[in-house]
This record gives C-alpha cells, structure tokens and sequence, in this order.
C-alpha cells in the first residue's frame, strides 16, 4: 500500500524544477537589481564647437602658421571683396 505518495518520481522532479525555477527568478532579480543601480548616469557626448574659417585663420595668424600677407589675403577671400 502507498497510502497516497503515489506522486513517485514525478512529483520530485516536478519539485526540482519549480525550486529551480525559483531560484534562477532570484538570482535573475538581483543581476537586474544591482546592474541598474551600478549603471553610471548617461551623459550627452561633448560637442565640437563651431568655427568659422575667419575664426580658424586667425588662429592659425596668431600661432605664426601664417604670415600677414596670408592672412589678409584669405581675409579678403573670406569677406567676398
């Protein structure tokens, strides 16, 4: 007589399986839960600020890339005269 354990080697692995399932829903939480609080704050990429070419040429003048004269004649060229 079994006295009702009938369940036999279905029930353990039916068992094994929930308690599996439980723990990996856990251990599943803990990854999502310590991953979101490690997680460092997005911030936006740095921006290159905009140059014009008359901006660029006197920089380039005043680190004596170019001479004067260059610098005039770009001048000229950049103001359309």
């Amino acid at each position: 007589m079994m006295y009702g354990y009938g369940v036999g080697g279905f029930g353990i692995l039916m068992m094994l399986l929930f308690g599996g399932l439980v723990v990996g829903l856990i251990v599943w939480l803990v990854m999502v839960v310590s991953r979101g609080a490690a997680a460092p704050p997005s911030q936006p990429a740095p921006t290159i600020p905009q140059q014009s070419p008359l901006d660029i040429a006197q920089r380039r003048y005043a680190r004596g890339e170019i001479s004067k004269p260059e610098y005039e004649e770009i001048r000229s060229a950049l103001s359309g005269v």
